[in-house]
């Protein structure tokens, strides 16, 4: 009888689309930890993304295709409740009607989540169908939906970003900062930019509004998405902000040990986001998010 010590338990794949490509992330947990297992990312190159994705699902030969997908955070309403004690019935319709009391559209139907906080819950509501949108972009490439989460909360869980963590995702057509708490997330989308000077302006600013409004100060600004790609990008932001600024890496805890350093530390901006989602269901993994 062969008893296996350390199995591998494969977890949804986690898939993450943005308006220029998108990242696949498969990760096993094992009786040591999280073990990031193959990670795939591409650019739409002029391709519908449902066929870009297909052509990925099916070329690379995934066995199990349950997935967790992203929404984008600007698109969602996050905010902290304190709730007494109280069934998980009641508790989701008190969430829905906090949901339906906060959400600028009164006529839109939404979709309402909650995630423990400390002392506390986790409302995360969006407009019901932005989120069937987005499931629907998976499962056109043959993908079982699990669940949709928020890209800030899947960006923050892959880093194991701590309170005073600002997340700067900047791609070509599309930035937005997320500044991590040990409750809420500040997120901002940044202004349309073309150098450093003028990203780091407006990121100053936002980071400034979210001090004033009780957010915290922002401890460290850490750099994901195709603008991390770019040849001495840290050291231009960080002249340009007067703080220090690195690039986005995966989490200590989660092994890449078959893949080599140097390309899991190049390519991880790229489908660090994916990574999160796919660790969805490890949600207890320490981490503000």
């Amino acid at each position: 009888m062969r008893v296996a010590i350390f199995a591998r338990a494969p977890l949804p794949l986690g898939v993450h689309l943005d308006a220029e490509g998108f990242a696949l992330c498969e990760v096993r947990s094992t009786a040591r930890g999280a073990e990031l297992r193959r990670v795939v990312f591409e650019a739409f190159g002029g391709r519908e993304p449902a066929e870009a994705l297909t052509a990925a699902v099916h070329a690379n030969g995934w066995r199990h295709r349950l997935c967790v997908t992203s929404l984008a955070a600007e698109r969602a309403l996050l905010h902290a409740v304190h709730l007494p004690s109280m069934p998980a019935s009641e508790r989701r319709a008190a969430a829905r009607l906090e949901a339906e009391r906060l959400a600028p559209d009164r006529d839109v139907a939404l979709a309402v989540d909650l995630s423990a906080l400390p002392g506390g819950w986790l409302l995360a509501a969006a407009p019901q169908a932005e989120v069937r949108a987005a499931a629907a972009r998976a499962e056109a490439a043959g993908l079982r939906v699990r669940a949709v989460d928020v890209a800030t909360l899947a960006l923050a869980r892959a880093i194991g970003a701590q309170s005073g963590d600002a997340i700067v995702d900047a791609g070509e057509r599309r930035a937005v900062v997320h500044l991590v708490t040990e409750a809420v997330p500040f997120v901002r989308p940044l202004p349309s930019w073309g150098t450093c000077a003028e990203l780091a302006a407006p990121l100053a600013e936002a980071l400034e509004f979210a001090a004033s409004r009780g957010f915290g100060a922002a401890r460290r600004v850490v750099v994901a998405g195709t603008l991390a790609l770019e040849d001495g990008i840290v050291e231009r932001l960080a002249s340009a902000l007067g703080r220090a600024v690195s690039l986005a890496e995966l989490r200590a805890d989660v092994s890449a040990d078959e893949h080599p350093l140097d390309y899991v530390r190049a390519s991880a901006p790229r489908w660090l986001t994916a990574c999160g989602l796919a660790l969805w269901s490890l949600r207890s993994m320490a981490s503000c998010a």
